[in-house]
């Protein structure tokens, strides 16, 4: 079976429209965000845990053959009916969307624009997710990505907004198909999110079998 790669973005993670900051993944290990007091998120279906700043609503649901996980900072939120630019880029959160996945990692630009030939794939580098010692690594593909306008604007002012920047970390785990199959993860945050991300991907962990 040929494995399918989609793209989930929710109106809760928007970026202001016209954000332009890219964004490159340092070559070593980032520090974490802030100074800020840390929870940990851990997935026993899948296997895998890391922590994150305290105060963050989390969410979970399933989305188009896959598994959706949010975080919300809290404090303001997106007014989906009429949205508010500073609303929107108050809002600090992720999400992380996982889908069953056939092929063996890594990924690569070119395998996400096989599929989504009009994907943004900007700045591709090659990072590690996980500690550097201890409980495996995964080779993922940060780069930065865009989205659509946010939901609610005129088509006069999607079309001036244009789209916005996101950074992406996508990697596949296990990098080989085990028997019961490995899965894609595709970890957004807006541009100006992208310590946030960092922080939390170098205390990812994988439960070893």
């Amino acid at each position: 079976m040929s494995a399918k790669i989609k793209i989930i973005i929710l109106i809760l993670i928007l970026a202001a429209a016209g954000a332009t900051a890219f964004w490159l993944w340092p070559d070593k290990t980032a520090p974490e965000s802030g100074g800020a007091d840390k929870a940990e998120y851990k997935s026993e279906l899948f296997g895998f845990s890391f922590q994150y700043p305290e105060g963050f609503k989390v969410s979970e649901f399933e989305e188009e053959n896959g598994k959706v996980i949010l975080f919300e900072a809290s404090g303001k939120t997106s007014d989906v009916e009429s949205p508010k630019t500073s609303d929107v880029e108050e809002l600090a959160g992720f999400q992380i969307f996982i889908t069953p996945f056939d092929e063996s990692g890594p990924l690569t630009a070119e395998r996400i624009k096989k599929d989504l030939p009009n994907a943004v794939v900007e700045n591709p580098t090659l990072v590690k997710v996980g500690p550097s010692t201890g409980s495996g690594q995964a080779e993922a593909l940060s780069f930065v990505g865009e989205g659509d306008p946010p939901t609610g604007l005129s088509a006069d002012k999607a079309g001036e907004a244009g789209g916005f920047k996101t950074a992406e970390v996508w990697f596949v785990w296990p990098p080989e198909p085990y028997p019961n199959g490995n899965y894609l993860y595709q970890i957004t945050a807006k541009v100006e999110d992208a310590k946030l991300l960092e922080g939390i991907i170098t205390t990812w962990k994988f439960q070893q079998n």
